[in-house]
């Protein structure tokens, strides 16, 4: 799955955290490998925020932890490439882990 490296992958794993059919485990290991493997353009990195809001990625605290810093690695890689660096990108880590503090 997660050697598809476009919105295919998102979808699918959207489709498997909302049915949470997996386990926490499984949701760990294959969003870091996505989010590695994934092209950091534009709509992906806009794809990718969903993660950020939905109450599985919350229900465990290592998956929440793996969620935010996989999405942070991702804009790492698109603010590598563009100039500058989206703002709307960027902006819901720096709510997130201000809403954690």
């Amino acid at each position: 799955i997660v050697e598809v490296s476009d919105a295919r992958v998102l979808k699918f794993l959207e489709m498997r955290f909302q049915a949470r059919d997996i386990s926490v485990t499984e949701a760990l290991q294959t969003l870091v490998v996505t989010m590695n493997h994934l092209n950091a353009v534009h709509d992906l990195v806009e794809m990718a925020k969903m993660f950020l809001n939905m109450p599985f990625c919350k229900s465990n605290v290592h998956l929440w932890n793996t969620v935010v810093l996989s999405y942070g690695s991702l804009v790492h890689k698109h603010c590598a490439s563009t100039t500058p660096c989206p703002v709307a990108a960027v902006q819901p880590l720096v709510t997130g882990l201000l809403r954690s503090v």
